[in-house]
């Protein structure tokens, strides 16, 4: 949000802003004294979060995680609330073999999670001691991700990363609603890793400089439809009408840049944003004004867009997936847990 992003306009909010950090402050001292409790559950847990709204690609970087882990010979179970999820309490969206629940009872990022990892069971649970508990019960594995966690403390967690964007790291640097910090940028003396994606150079490391880094970017895998599937790269020179419902917009309007796409029209929905059959006839008549060549999405909003409906051939959405340059720094940081798991 351009809010987030300029001081002056965020400078009517910044009483509140205030309010909420005393909040945080010190309801982290109270985790940190022990007086408000935390729990072990008996497995290694790495935690992906942030300390900013919006999107920083923590799904994105919990699917590489497990593919990462996989290859290394370890068995995941990922565990994330379901934010904006029609259902309540422990669901279980995928047992590893099947996907057991809808994207609505799920939520999007779960069952985005779930059709890509086909193999890892992923558990949705508001309550995330309840979820790993009943994850332990049901499932072999070694190690769990938590999805969404760095600020959900009464979780014990052996390893904690933190996402960020590269383009805007901390926005205009003020706690919510003036800004996009959830909690003060000292919090991150909690993290053990520091994840930044996407392209820029942005520093924004002072007090926390000894943390170990991975910069990543995002690179476009497939460009696929209802029925075909191709490389990404045949975008270039195309007539595109693109959308999407996501934290970080302009992050996939610079994929489609990059890839050579003649963006006709770029279309922005809500973060999380439910696909109704009236947002599919206003697409396709935006495409049809427009006389493109393409209707192009995100992955996220794709699993989501009336899956019972057949789509034209010019309905498609891009892959994207996290690579990364060098790896160590996250090779160091999880063989502490290998021991444990």
């Amino acid at each position: 949000m351009q809010l987030f992003e300029n001081k002056w306009p965020a400078l009517l909010l910044w009483p509140l802003s205030l309010l909420y950090g005393v909040i945080v402050i010190i309801r982290n001292l109270l985790y940190d004294w022990s007086i408000l409790s935390s729990f072990k559950v008996g497995k290694p847990i790495v935690s992906v979060g942030n300390i900013t709204t919006g999107g920083t690609g923590k799904t994105p970087l919990v699917i590489f995680l497990a593919k990462w882990l996989k290859k290394r010979g370890k068995r995941v179970c990922i565990l994330s609330r379901g934010f904006k999820r029609n259902s309540r309490g422990t669901l279980i969206v995928s047992d590893g073999d099947k996907i057991l629940a809808t994207i609505d009872d799920a939520g999007d990022e779960p069952f985005q999670m779930a059709k890509e990892l086909s193999d890892v069971p992923v558990i949705v649970d508001e309550d995330r001691v309840r979820g790993a508990r009943i994850a332990i019960k049901k499932f072999f594995f070694d190690i769990l991700l938590l999805d969404d966690g760095f600020q959900h403390r009464r979780l014990q967690r052996d390893i904690d990363i933190v996402t960020f964007k590269s383009a805007s790291p901390l926005g205009n640097g003020f706690l919510l609603p003036a800004g996009p910090l959830r909690e003060p940028v000292s919090g991150l003396k909690r993290a053990n890793l520091i994840w930044i994606n996407g392209n820029g150079n942005k520093s924004f490391r002072r007090e926390w400089k000894d943390i170990p880094l991975v910069r990543a970017e995002f690179k476009a895998t497939s460009l696929s439809g209802f029925n075909w599937q191709c490389d990404p790269q045949e975008l270039g020179g195309k007539r595109v009408v693109g959308f999407c419902g996501i934290g970080s917009p302009e992050g996939f309007k610079h994929s489609l840049e990059k890839l050579g796409a003649e963006i006709i029209q770029f279309i922005v929905f809500r973060d999380h944003h439910k696909y109704a059959l009236n947002d599919i006839r206003r697409l396709e008549n935006i495409f049809k004004e427009a006389h493109a060549d393409l209707l192009v999405t995100t992955e996220k909003d794709w699993v989501k867009m009336l899956p019972d409906k057949t789509y034209n051939s010019h309905w498609c959405y891009l892959k994207i997936e996290i690579e990364t340059k060098n790896d160590v720094n996250l090779e160091n940081i999880l063989s502490t847990i290998n021991d444990k798991s």
